[in-house]
């Protein structure tokens, strides 16, 4: 398995150039761009999108995780992992997780699913992009110490 993570600041782009690679590479995995204000996960090989972020006002209680202010449907962090895990067991040949924060650091959101996938990929030809905030990037690192990473800063090109 190759390990890339795709860092940068909030708002920085890292989910627009992350879409552009996937269809330009014809990678699978998921990304989560804002769609009216509200976050939705994109699948990366089918285009389609699922509500994710939630109006908290709004928002039912036993299907929602509230982080702070903002309000997420956990439906959503299902379907999410299971797009990726489907790719890497279907042998795609490049996955993207969009995006790992400070969720996924407390074992929550996304998790366990980078663990599964980082297992699943070790025997296989399998090229991993993750997405992460910059101000994350040294605890990602951390957790994730038995992945050799290569990072790549998002106002640059990821070469695989």
């Amino acid at each position: 398995m190759k390990g890339f993570v795709l860092y940068g600041e909030r708002k920085s782009g890292k989910t627009t150039m992350i879409i552009n690679f996937a269809e330009k590479w014809n990678a699978a995995g998921i990304a989560s761009p804002e769609v009216n204000g509200l976050k939705v996960i994109r699948n990366l090989k089918s285009g389609e999108l699922f509500p994710f972020q939630r109006d908290c006002g709004k928002a039912q209680e036993d299907n929602t995780l509230k982080v702070g202010r903002y309000c997420f449907d956990k439906r959503t962090f299902e379907i999410a992992r299971n797009i990726v895990l489907s790719a890497v067991r279907d042998g795609e040949s490049i996955v993207i997780i969009d995006e790992y924060g400070y969720l996924e650091l407390e074992g929550k959101g996304f998790e366990p699913l980078l663990d599964r996938v980082v297992r699943m990929g070790e025997d296989k030809n399998l090229i991993l992009i993750i997405v992460v905030r910059k101000a994350l990037l040294n605890k990602f690192l951390k957790r994730f110490s038995f992945v050799n990473w290569q990072c790549v800063e998002s106002d640059k090109e990821i070469e695989i």
